[in-house]
């Protein structure tokens, strides 16, 4: 289809987010929708990459609220995008966290969660019990993660003001236990003492209730929304770079393209970082408020990408993942590093969840952490990736990481045949943000709840939609694509839709 002038909304951005407001538009209203992806590749962080002759991800790693009782089960089933054969359930004892001193196996559902966590901290045991009671009804005071239910404002002020650390603090003695509780932060790269009970439930319910893998990486899953956009009138452009939304009159009238095209709509929504998104528009017409609030937003820590083809010897599942802490202090768990300090944690995990028999190497992502400015000389150069000196750093940063892996995985490095690696700046390219950060803002209290940076803007047409308007991860970055049309759509008659195929277990 070519790339028309005018449509009846024009979407900056390909994530999930975008995907999900577009096809809702398309399937509720008839719109017409026209997605402008900059790269050659749609689906944000959904899409993967082939290295070695090995398929990797670059964000979709596994996913929670995937079993029948799932809410993004039922948002994909609603959005008619769902397809079985796409997703991998992961193994009972999906997540392996490795402590300094300890190993420890997350198992599906909670009373195997609750029974497992006593019976290897029976001193906590009532604590144990109270904090995963707390996780169950703290998702309870979240509308759209319940499809519908009220709002009840003074428990979701409690559930969004009260910190993970807190409550935690409160009810465990077991530094090793508080680390497992606390593990989920690498998810979402926020300090358990910065990131609400509430925000952090909504993470941990969704794995415990059924985390999934993607078979072959989540580009199925993003043609499947384009194939159904596409039959609503819409599409999904590729190397389509907006530099510019303008404006006339309090509406965005155009996006304009790199080439000088000028793309016209009715509407407009951005799901690209909100800081990248405010640079679009003309300094000069933007609200102080907004032009503050936009540039005070914290971000997440960059992340040090590692996707590696490793010997098979090595003996992993490829339907678990696994996470490595080398602190024993559970307040610093996923807390910046300088060059001077060490690593202390990494995640990492099978690209292909269905092991090949006849191949003798498997192929793995691993995420580490980067000392705070380390990439920073490089940002804002064009010509990094060649850069000799960026290559070098890079590459012992790498090795540093396989070698703390080793900690946890004797002769882990020596398993790893090839291995390519990303930075901040890799993400600042494919995913522009404001410090690469794979999460978005930093998804602390102070940002997120009714201290939420709102999807209205100053312009009546226009529109913000991604996990930094609600919560990370792609279950978080497909509701903010329902949050979005709530101000287009009849979100509440929507919700209703959705939870018709959704079985709810936590009554």
């Amino acid at each position: 289809m070519p790339l028309d002038n005018k449509w009846d909304v024009v979407i900056v951005g390909s994530g999930i987010s975008s995907l999900s407001a577009a096809l809702l538009l398309g399937k509720e209203a008839g719109k017409k929708v026209c997605i402008l992806e900059s790269h050659s590749q749609y689906g944000g962080y959904l899409h993967s990459f082939k290295r070695f002759g090995k398929r990797f991800d670059t964000g979709a790693h596994y996913v929670g609220a995937m079993g029948e009782d799932g809410q993004f089960r039922a948002l994909l089933k609603y959005l008619d995008v769902f397809d079985e054969k796409i997703f991998v359930k992961l193994d009972d004892g999906f997540d392996n966290i490795k402590g300094a001193d300890f190993e420890f196996v997350i198992p599906t559902g909670y009373k195997n969660f609750e029974n497992k966590l006593i019976a290897n901290f029976p001193s906590d045991k009532n604590g144990i019990k109270e904090f995963l009671q707390i996780i169950r009804e703290v998702v309870k005071v979240f509308p759209s993660y319940n499809f519908g239910a009220k709002l009840n404002f003074s428990a979701f002020k409690e559930a969004t003001e009260t910190s993970l650390g807190s409550v935690v603090e409160k009810l465990i003695k077991s530094p090793n236990l508080k680390i497992i509780l606390y593990s989920y932060c690498a998810l979402h790269g926020v300090s358990p003492h910065d990131i609400s009970i509430g925000m952090h439930a909504l993470i941990l319910d969704g794995l415990i209730r059924g985390a999934y893998g993607f078979r072959n990486g989540g580009d199925k899953l993003a043609d499947n929304f384009a194939q159904k956009i596409r039959s609503f009138g819409g599409e999904v452009f590729c190397n389509k770079k907006v530099v510019a939304l303008n404006t006339s009159d309090g509406k965005v009238i155009s996006a304009e393209l790199e080439n000088g095209q000028k793309v016209h709509g009715d509407i407009f929504i951005s799901g690209a970082d909100p800081h990248s998104t405010y640079k679009l528009f003309d300094q000069s017409i933007l609200k102080a408020g907004r032009k503050n609030r936009i540039k005070k937003l914290n971000y997440t820590q960059g992340v040090l990408g590692i996707y590696a083809k490793v010997n098979k010897s090595l003996g992993l599942n490829t339907r678990k993942n696994y996470y490595c802490f080398n602190s024993k202090d559970p307040n610093h768990l996923v807390s910046p590093i300088s060059e001077s300090t060490q690593i202390k944690a990494a995640f990492f995990s099978p690209t292909s969840r269905v092991s090949d028999a006849e191949s003798t190497t498997d192929a793995i992502a691993i995420f580490g952490q980067i000392p705070e400015g380390l990439f920073e000389k490089w940002k804002g150069d064009k010509n990094y990736s060649t850069d000799s000196e960026y290559i070098d750093t890079k590459t012992q940063l790498a090795n540093k990481t396989l070698k703390f892996v080793d900690q946890f995985f004797p002769n882990f490095s020596r398993s790893v045949m090839k291995f390519s690696t990303s930075t901040p700046l890799t993400n600042i390219r494919y995913n522009p943000s404001v410090s690469g950060a794979p999460y978005g803002i930093y998804h602390s209290m102070s940002q997120t709840g009714i201290r939420s940076l709102s999807n209205k803007t100053q312009f009546e047409n226009f529109f913000l939609t991604g996990q930094s308007t609600l919560m990370p991860g792609l279950l978080g970055a497909c509701l903010s694509g329902f949050h979005t049309v709530d101000h287009l759509l009849d979100l509440e008659q929507i919700l209703i839709g959705v939870k018709s195929l959704w079985r709810n277990t936590n009554e």
